[in-house]
């Protein structure tokens, strides 16, 4: 048995390197950007956090940075996690799974990373998925006509891009949102005047329990929250947290922090 295990155990790590070398240079430099940024908070001593916020493979480090930044400068301390190595996430309140690439993002996790989120959240955690994290998060991606079905399932809908007109990856552009009723009553009053940073994010199609936050110009979903057991799960199609200049020596937009919180129902 010892020896079985021992086996599967390599074959384990034998795929997890496969599937990182296969990695484009992009994504390699990122994913070194994001364990360098680990490795950095660890240092200098991480307290207590009320949001954990993924940071590995497929995460677009710019962007999990600015949700950091911003959260932080509200009073809201982050811890930025690994999600090849994911901790006990009970002692958090929420979890957020940013932008950069859903399929990566997906490996990054693996299938026991999918299973504690899914527990985290049926236990009564709040998840948020900014871009690719709500492709990750659904159980249906739709992209570019073709569908892939994703394990994770939070949201039991279909999460389809890029929507017609807006700006398709690697390109970003800028996206204007309305509010619905229920989104002015969760909180949201002010971000419809806001241009929201778009590249090749989700729409959100069908699914049960739904309440739509958010719509594109064109009508359909981009931002949608459902109770998932306990817990609850939103998810939102642009970037509220990245500046429109999309420079790394810019901060976060002013305020967006209050819409994060408000998203995040902490």
């Amino acid at each position: 048995m010892r020896c079985l295990i021992f086996w599967l155990l390599l074959v384990a790590a034998a795929l997890a390197q496969s599937w990182e070398s296969q990695l484009t240079a992009y994504e390699q430099q990122n994913l070194r950007k994001n364990r360098a940024w680990i490795a950095e908070r660890r240092s200098q001593g991480e307290g207590a956090a009320r949001v954990g916020v993924l940071a590995g493979a497929g995460v677009w480090n710019f962007g999990a940075r600015c949700l950091v930044t911003a959260l932080e400068r509200s009073g809201t301390p982050c811890q930025v996690l690994d999600p090849a190595g994911l901790p006990p996430l009970d002692r958090f309140s929420a979890l957020i799974l940013p932008g950069g690439y859903a399929p990566v993002q997906y490996y990054g996790l693996g299938w026991s990373g999918c299973l504690k989120v899914a527990e985290f959240t049926n236990q009564g955690g709040h998840v948020l998925g900014i871009c690719a994290g709500g492709y990750l998060i659904s159980r249906t991606v739709r992209y570019q006509s073709v569908n892939y079905p994703y394990p994770l399932a939070l949201y039991d809908g279909t999460a389809e891009g890029p929507v017609a007109g807006l700006a398709v990856y690697p390109d970003y552009g800028p996206a204007q949102i309305s509010l619905t009723p229920a989104g002015r009553e969760l909180g949201l009053a002010g971000l419809e005047k806001r241009t929201l940073i778009y590249g090749s994010g989700p729409r959100f199609v069908g699914g049960t329990a739904i309440t739509v936050l958010m719509t594109y110009s064109d009508g359909t979903a981009a931002a949608i929250s459902r109770p998932y057991g306990k817990g609850k799960v939103v998810a939102i199609g642009a970037h509220m947290e990245c500046p429109p200049d999309l420079e790394e020596t810019t901060a976060p937009p002013a305020g967006c922090e209050k819409f994060l919180l408000k998203l995040l129902g902490i």
